[in-house]
C-alpha cells in the first residue's frame, strides 16, 4: 500500500478481509457531492475499472500549456492529519477507510480535487478530465489497491502534476467507498518520474512499494489483526442444545463468561505491468495467511494455529476509449474474491473456524478457484463467472456456481442490476418432513435497484433487491426481498445518518407442494449488511426470516465513528427444518432482538482500533425451546488492526 493511503476496518467480529483484483464488478450509483469545492470534479456513477483507461493517455500537457497558478486569498488549509489531503476536499461526515482492509466493496464516487487550481475554470475542467483518465478508477469499481496505486502513478506522470495522493472514505451508504484524489499542480519543468520502491532505492521507508516505474507496479501485502472477544451467557446458557449437530462445536462454550484471543498475519505480493505499448496489462498476486485462536472460543476449547494460501490469481486487462465511448475486457482466474452488490448472495468465498481458527475474525475470504470475465461498454457492464468456494473440509458441500451479472448506471442517481446464478454441482441438502433434496440444479434470478439523492434530496437513498429461486430437479419456489431507506443530515454536528431496512427470506410451508425455504448461498458481510445480529446470527441464518433493522451512525471526526443498531428477528413459518437443529420446529414466530454499539478509531494511517458490544434478547421461540427465559446474551470485542 502507498504511504499516502488511508486506513480502515469495516468487518465486524474483527474481520479483516482481503482486497483482490476485482475490477468491473458489482456497484451502485454515485453520491451527489459535487458542490464541495469549485475545484472538485466528481465522477458520478461511471461504473467500473476501465481497461480502456489503462491505455496510454492521448495527450500529455507540457509546462507551456499550464496557465499561471491561481491561489485563493485565504491561506491554504492545513492537510488532514490522517492522509495529508486538504479537509475541504473531503465530503462532509466522511469516515477515513483503510484501503487494504476492504473486501470487494464498491466505489460509489471518485472526487478529483485540485489543491491550487488555475484562474481559468475551463482549463481546470480540462485538467480534471485528463487526471481522471489517467487515474483509471471509476465509480462502481470493486476496490483494488493495486489498480489504485497504478492509477496514482499514472497521474504523477502528467507533466503539470507536482504531487498527488488519494484517500478512501465512507460517506453515506454503509460499506461503500468514496475515493478522493488530491492533486497539486506546478508550472515548473519537472524531470520525468524516476523508478521508485524498496528494490530500487533500498530505503525501507518505501515499503510496501517494492517497485514502481512508468509501466509496472509491484507492492507488498502485509496485514495483521489482534482481537480479544468476551462472551457471557453464550448460547443463552444452553450450548449443548443450540450446537447439537454442528461438527465445528467440539467443545462449545457454556454458561458464565468466556474470553479468548484471535490473531492473524497475511503477507504476499501483487503486481501489474503493461505489455509493450498496447493497452494490454497483465496482473496477479499471491498471499498467505497464518491464523491462530488461543483459549476456548464459542465452539472449541483448544488452541489452534493454521497457515494456508489466500490469494493466488492472475489476469489480463485490455481496452480502448474515445471521446464518445469506452470499451474494456478483464479476464482473471485463480484464488480471489468475488461479490455481487452488498453480499446478500455472495460475500465470503472461504470458510473460517475449525482447524483454520479465527472463526470471528474471519480473515479468509478468497474462493478456492474462479474464472471471471468482465466486459464494459459505456454505462453497461456484463460479467460471467465460475466460482468454487474454499469451504472448511468438515463442511465441504462441493458446491460450484456459474452465472452472469448485468448492470446499468445512468451516470447520475440510478443503478440497476440483474443476475442469474445456477448450481451445476453440489452435495448440499434441503430437508422437509418427508423428503431430502439437493442444491444441485438450483437457479436464481436476482434484480436490484438503487436511487441515490432522488427527488433532489441530497442525503437520501433508497434501495431494494429481490431474489427468486427454483430447481431443475424438483418443485422449488423460494424468494427473498429487502428494501431500505436512509438519510444523512450533512448540516448537523457529527453528520448523523439514520436508516431503516425491512428484509424477508421465505420459509417452507409444509402444506404446499413446492419447497419454499430460501437458500442464502454465501451470504454475509457485516452487521450493517447481512450479519443480522452479532449473537443471534449464530443461531439463525438468512432463511425463513423477517428482520427490521434500525441504524444510527454518528461521525465526530474523520477518525472516529459510532454506530447504534437495533434488529428484530421474526420467523414467517413455524417449520424451520434446515436451520439450527434445536429450532427446527418453532412454537412462536418471535426469534429475538439485539442491540449493538460499535466504535472505530484511526490512530494513524497504519493502525485502527475497533470496539463492539452486543446484547441479544431471546424471543418466545428460543425461550420455549429452553423452557424458561435464559436472560440476555452479552458479547464484547476489542480489535487492533495493523496494515502496511
Amino acid at each position: 500500500m502507498k504511504t499516502d493511503s488511508a486506513h480502515y476496518w469495516d468487518k465486524y467480529f474483527g474481520g479483516v478481509l482481503l482486497a483482490a483484483i476485482l475490477s468491473l464488478s458489482g456497484g451502485r450509483s454515485a453520491q451527489a457531492d459535487t458542490a464541495i469545492h469549485p475545484t472538485i470534479h466528481a465522477l458520478s456513477a461511471d461504473r467500473s475499472i476501465q481497461a480502456a483507461d489503462l491505455a496510454p493517455l492521448p495527450i500529455r500537457q507540457t509546462e507551456s500549456n499550464l496557465p499561471p497558478t491561481h491561489l485563493s486569498q485565504a491561506s491554504p488549509t492545513a492537510p488532514s492529519a490522517s492522509t495529508g489531503i486538504p479537509p475541504e476536499a473531503i465530503p462532509p461526515g466522511a469516515f477515513l477507510l483503510n484501503p487494504a482492509l476492504l473486501n470487494g466493496e464498491r466505489i460509489s464516487n471518485v472526487i478529483i480535487y485540485l489543491e491550487n487550481p488555475t484562474s481559468d475554470s475551463d482549463r481546470n475542467q480540462q485538467l480534471q478530465r485528463q487526471i481522471a483518465e489517467a487515474f483509471v478508477i471509476q465509480p462502481g469499481d470493486s476496490y483494488s489497491q493495486l489498480f489504485l496505486d497504478k492509477g496514482l502513478q499514472r497521474v504523477k506522470q502528467i507533466k503539470m502534476v507536482e504531487t498527488a495522493q488519494y484517500g478512501l472514505y465512507e460517506v453515506q451508504i454503509p460499506g461503500e467507498v468514496v475515493v478522493v484524489l488530491s492533486v497539486r499542480l506546478t508550472t515548473e519543468i519537472l524531470a520525468p518520474p524516476q523508478k521508485t520502491g524498496l528494490f530500487v532505492t533500498g530505503n525501507w521507508r518505501e515499503f510496501p512499494n517494492l517497485y514502481t516505474s512508468d509501466r509496472a507496479t509491484v507492492v507488498a501485502i502485509l496485514k495483521s489483526g489482534f482481537s480479544s472477544f468476551s462472551s457471557n451467557n453464550t448460547w443463552f446458557g444452553n450450548a449443548s442444545l443450540f450446537t447439537a449437530g454442528n461438527p465445528l462445536a467440539r467443545d462449545p462454550a457454556g454458561a458464565g463468561t468466556y474470553t479468548w484471543f484471535d490473531g492473524y498475519l497475511e503477507f504476499g505480493v501483487a503486481g501489474i505491468t503493461q505489455i509493450d505499448t498496447v493497452p494490454l496489462y497483465v496482473y496477479g498476486g499471491v498471499s498467505n495467511i497464518v491464523s491462530t485462536t488461543l483459549q476456548p472460543d464459542l465452539f472449541e476449547s483448544d488452541n489452534r494455529i493454521f497457515s494456508g494460501i489466500e490469494d493466488l490469481y492472475g489476469g489480463l486487462v485490455y481496452g480502448y476509449r474515445t471521446d464518445s465511448s469506452r470499451f474494456g475486457i478483464n479476464l482473471s482466474a485463480g484464488r480471489q474474491d468475488y461479490r455481487i452488490s452488498n453480499g446478500m448472495l455472495f460475500a465470503n468465498g472461504a470458510g473460517n473456524g475449525g482447524d483454520r481458527a479465527t472463526i470471528l475474525s474471519n480473515p479468509r475470504t478468497a474462493f478456492d478457484n474462479t474464472v471471471i470475465g468482465r466486459m464494459r461498454w459505456n454505462d453497461i457492464r456484463l460479467e460471467g463467472f465460475y466460482l468454487d468456494p474454499d469451504e472448511l473440509p468438515l463442511l465441504d458441500t462441493r458446491t460450484q456456481y456459474v452465472g452472469a451479472n448485468l448492470e446499468y448506471d445512468n451516470n447520475r442517481s440510478l443503478q440497476l442490476g440483474l443476475s442469474y446464478i445456477t448450481v451445476p454441482q453440489s452435495d448440499f441438502s434441503y430437508f422437509t418432513q418427508t423428503d431430502v433434496f439437493s442444491r444441485e440444479g438450483l437457479n436464481v434470478i436476482y434484480p436490484r435497484i438503487r436511487l441515490t439523492n432522488p427527488f433532489g434530496l441530497n442525503g437520501l437513498w433508497l434501495q431494494a433487491e429481490y431474489a427468486y429461486q427454483w430447481n431443475n430437479n424438483f418443485d422449488m419456489a423460494a424468494n427473498a426481498a429487502w428494501g431500505q431507506i436512509g438519510y444523512t443530515i450533512k448540516d448537523l454536528p457529527w453528520t448523523p445518518t439514520l436508516s431503516y431496512r425491512y428484509a424477508y427470506f421465505s420459509g417452507d410451508d409444509p402444506d404446499t407442494t413446492a419447497f419454499e425455504r430460501f437458500d442464502p448461498l454465501l451470504s454475509g458481510g457485516n452487521p450493517d449488511t447481512w450479519i443480522q445480529g452479532a449473537n443471534l446470527v449464530k443461531l439463525y441464518q438468512n432463511s425463513n426470516l423477517i428482520t427490521h433493522q434500525l441504524l444510527l451512525r454518528l461521525r465526530p471526526s474523520q477518525r472516529f465513528d459510532l454506530a447504534l443498531q437495533y434488529i428484530y428477528l421474526i420467523a414467517p413459518e413455524r417449520n424451520n427444518l434446515g436451520g439450527t437443529q434445536a429450532l427446527s420446529f418453532l412454537d412462536s414466530s418471535e426469534i429475538g432482538q439485539e442491540i449493538t454499539l460499535t466504535a472505530r478509531y484511526n490512530f494513524s494511517r497504519n493502525f485502527l482500533l475497533y470496539a463492539s458490544g452486543s446484547i441479544a434478547f431471546p424471543g418466545a421461540a428460543i425461550q420455549q425451546v429452553v423452557g424458561d427465559n435464559p436472560g440476555p446474551w452479552y458479547f464484547l470485542q476489542l480489535s487492533f488492526l495493523i496494515n502496511f
